[in-house]
């Protein structure tokens, strides 16, 4: 399970989906903002304790078009 909460809010938010592999992409977040996330894995004997990111992810707008010559 991953969830999201935004930097200086103590509100974790679940994403939605089903994470099966190391890596996941996450929608819906809001450009500019910073992020911490936390992950905890889940197997038929319940949820285990979540590890969290140490320090919050900014969210960056994608940079424009760029061409290579």
């Amino acid at each position: 399970m991953v969830e999201t909460c935004e930097e200086g809010s103590e509100a974790w938010q679940k994403v939605a989906g089903i994470v099966s592999d190391t890596s996941h992409i996450v929608n819906d977040l809001k450009p500019g903002m910073k992020y911490k996330f936390r992950v905890s894995a889940e197997n038929i004997l319940g949820l285990g304790e979540p590890v969290e990111t140490d320090e919050s992810v900014s969210t960056k707008i994608p940079f424009g078009k760029f061409g290579l010559s």
